[in-house]
């Protein structure tokens, strides 16, 4: 009997646990698109995005669905919670849509899309950062946009990573697209696996700097838009790394552009009055390629080991180098000596300048082709000796002269002491010699 019992007790208490088990179902995520009105109320209440001050709003779960935000001055924390964008926000499935606000934050959200990850139309003074933005392999279409600026000005984005695909398509097209939008920082991203990784287009005064985009199509794109900065970006393993096209002023320094399988650098038709300096362009198919474009001024890079270091076609004068004596770029392939210097390379010594011209083309040279960076090592060195050596002589030469300008003070000392005391005793003596005479 006890142990019929206990057996009973057994299946009861089986029965029990699988009954509990069945009944305790895990939360289900937020679905649907979530607002955070102007008045600082969340719709739905239900979503998974909590606030105790209406300024600060933090995620505590996955959403499924997409957040659109119409209020100033706060700051969204996704806590490196998950916002799957399977909800529509103007028109597209979009991860977040921001549209005529200022100085919202949004931080620390991971997205996963098939359109658009953030999409930030006419606001200004936002952040975005720390976000990770990826496409939804269960979507039916690719991803279009990571970040999208439209129409805003003012506004950080930094720090972001984006990956959109395995294999970048010009159907995933761009990861972040600045499109008639002014004074925007683009910094610190991490973009990989897009058709184009940045692009700016119709946009001017934006700063884009420290990215490294890798495995892109296309890396940085500059179209129909002037006076930007792009610069300290690092490119590599697309097919192009950076292209300008229909743009003018915009400044290019401090890339590290390498193994792209066409161009390092291409300058497309209407390319005008740009400036490339200070770029490392290495390991690629072409360096530089120049189509259509002139009044470019190219100066200070290193063009290291590409198949062709620059193709130009039907273009016209572009500037080379800087002049004597900043000089223009390093070319590896360059061969010339340096026993001259001087403008016209005619004056005896080296100078860190080749001694012949570097030939580009009918219309292109660069007429002072710097030196590899260790023979330009040496040659600081050798004037640096040279320096030591004056800077001794000239020393030695003060001291000499300290020393002379001491013994003739010390002999005019001694002149002056002289002569004082000879005028004294002589003074003396015959005061005392009247004296004497009138006594007697």
């Amino acid at each position: 009997m006890g142990k019929v019992v206990s057996s009973l007790i057994m299946v009861l208490l089986f029965f029990s646990l699988f009954l509990f088990a069945y009944s305790v179902q895990p939360a289900k995520a937020q679905s649907g698109t979530i607002y955070i009105n102007p008045d600082g109320g969340i719709e739905p209440p239900t979503a998974p995005i909590s606030t105790f001050d209406n300024v600060t709003y933090t995620f505590v779960g996955d959403a499924f669905g997409g957040l659109c935000v119409k209020r100033d001055n706060i700051i969204i924390d996704g806590a490196n919670c998950t916002l799957h964008a399977s909800g529509y926000v103007s028109g597209w499935p979009t991860g977040v849509f921001l549209s005529e606000v200022t100085n919202v934050t949004i931080r620390y959200l991971r997205i996963e899309t098939v359109t658009e990850g953030i999409y930030v139309s006419s606001s200004s003074g936002n952040r975005l950062f720390g976000n990770v933005i990826t496409s939804n392999e269960s979507g039916t279409k690719p991803i279009l946009f990571g970040i999208v600026l439209l129409n805003s000005s003012n506004n950080s984005v930094y720090e972001n990573n984006i990956t959109l695909s395995a294999i970048p398509t010009p159907e995933n097209s761009l990861g972040i697209c600045v499109d008639s939008s002014n004074y925007n920082m683009i910094s610190a991203n991490m973009i990989e696996n897009t058709f184009e990784a940045i692009a700016l287009q119709d946009s001017a005064w934006n700063n884009v700097s420290g990215n490294t985009v890798r495995g892109n199509y296309y890396g940085i794109g500059v179209v129909g838009a002037s006076n930007n900065i792009i610069s300290e970006n690092t490119i590599t393993s697309g097919r192009t790394g950076i292209d300008l096209e229909r743009c003018l002023n915009n400044v290019l320094s401090g890339n590290n552009v390498t193994e792209n399988n066409d161009s390092g650098i291409v300058l497309y038709p209407g390319a005008l009055k740009n400036t490339l300096c200070e770029n490392y362009i290495a390991n690629n198919e072409r360096g530089i390629t120049l189509w259509q474009a002139s009044e470019n001024s190219v100066y200070h890079n290193s063009f290291v080991n590409n198949s062709q270091q620059v193709d130009i076609l039907e273009s016209g004068y572009n500037l080379w180098d800087n002049g004597y004596p900043a000089g223009g770029n390093y070319w590896s392939n360059y061969n010339g000596t340096d026993f001259y210097s001087g403008p016209y390379q005619n004056v005896s010594g080296s100078d860190g300048i080749g001694d012949n011209v570097y030939v580009l083309g009918s219309e292109n040279a660069d007429h002072y082709p710097l030196l590899p960076p260790e023979k330009m090592r040496d040659l600081m060195i050798e004037k640096y000796n040279e320096l030591s050596l004056l800077y001794q002589s000239l020393n030695s030469t003060h001291n000499d002269l300290l020393s002379e300008l001491n013994r003739t003070r010390n002999i005019a000392y001694i002149l002056i002491l002289t002569t004082t005391t000879f005028a004294a005793t002589t003074i003396y003596l015959a005061v005392r010699k009247t004296k004497t005479n009138r006594s007697q």
